[in-house]
């Protein structure tokens, strides 16, 4: 979650200086906290954005109003941080599996 909150930096950054974020960027960010809230909830990671491709898709041409991407960005990173709590993933990685594999 430390990438995607430094990824989330650079996107405000982009926004104080520019006037606007760079899309392609953001549209990822917010793959990437869809994928992790996902996965905490879960424990199996999921790459298919399934009904919201369309929606990721328009904020990639720019259609998508700032503040409102900046909300879904908020919601799905509170939606990670509460299903941090009861994620079924281990507490820390397997070190010794990663190793062996």
């Amino acid at each position: 979650m430390r990438y995607a909150g430094g990824q989330r930096r650079k996107l405000d950054a982009d926004v104080r200086q520019y006037g606007q974020p760079r899309w392609k960027h953001a549209m990822h960010l917010l793959r990437l906290l869809a994928s992790c809230r996902d996965l905490l909830r879960t424990g199996e990671l999921r790459v298919d954005v399934g009904g919201d491709r369309d929606r990721l898709l328009a904020v990639r041409r720019g259609e998508v109003p700032w503040a409102e991407v900046e909300s879904w960005m908020n919601r799905l990173q509170e939606e990670a941080d509460l299903a941090h709590g009861a994620s079924p993933l281990p507490a820390a990685p397997d070190h010794a599996r990663v190793e062996d594999f």
